[in-house]
């Protein structure tokens, strides 16, 4: 708390600081209670690979190039107090977000609610999709039977496929035409073996494109 950098965490460059002040739990919680549920226009950081004109948002800053950083539309599902050490300016928190959410970015947001800066200095993701830290094995003992398929990992993060019965179009990275209601812009390509051939883009109405074989 009280420090700003422009990646919006403690491994950016140090922008502005300014005097601690005292801030009470009670207006914390009020703050943390605003922001449970809360959907809102977020601007991601400009340390971020969002791309704007073919170009990731970090090479402009790298650069020191002037781009305009469009907000996007997140929403903070819940938004929980864990702990607060006022010793050390530090405060903890839980919260479980809509995709395309950056918490740097919410951080940021938050500390303006209390009329104050702040930057993110621990950032630990406990769950993606329907995956959990919490079941997590360490690499040494991973073993076949521990392993998830492609096509179950994308079932489990509910990732969009269409069931393609010509492997060879796909194999060779062909534009393939679908007539489908799926509205996703990418794809998973599997067939009646639930293999995951490739993964495509949508160019047109009902054309597909290849951006990763498998």
């Amino acid at each position: 708390m009280f420090v700003q950098t422009d990646t919006f965490d403690i491994t950016g460059k140090v922008l502005e600081e300014m005097a601690p002040f005292k801030i009470s739990v009670k207006d914390i919680k009020k703050v943390v209670a605003d922001f449970n549920g809360y959907m809102y226009d977020q601007y991601p950081p400009i340390y971020s690979a969002i791309k704007v004109n073919g170009k990731k948002l970090y090479e402009y800053a790298r650069k020191n190039q002037d781009v305009e950083i469009v907000p996007r539309t997140v929403t903070i599902n819940a938004c929980e107090f864990v702990e607060f050490d006022a010793k050390n300016n530090e405060l903890t928190l839980d919260v479980t977000c809509s995709k395309g959410t950056y918490i740097r970015s919410f951080v940021n947001d938050f500390m303006k609610r209390l009329d104050a800066i702040g930057t993110v200095k621990n950032l630990c993701r406990t769950k993606s999709g329907n995956f959990l830290l919490s079941e997590a094995i360490e690499v040494d003992d991973i073993t076949e039977d521990k392993m998830y398929s492609l096509y179950d990992a994308l079932m489990m993060i509910q990732f969009p496929q269409i069931l393609y019965h010509q492997k060879k179009d796909i194999t060779q990275g062909k534009p393939i035409n679908i007539v489908t209601n799926n509205a996703n812009e990418v794809v998973a390509i599997v067939n009646d073996k639930q293999e995951v051939l490739a993964i495509y883009k949508r160019a047109a109405q009902g054309l597909y494109v290849c951006v990763r074989g498998l």
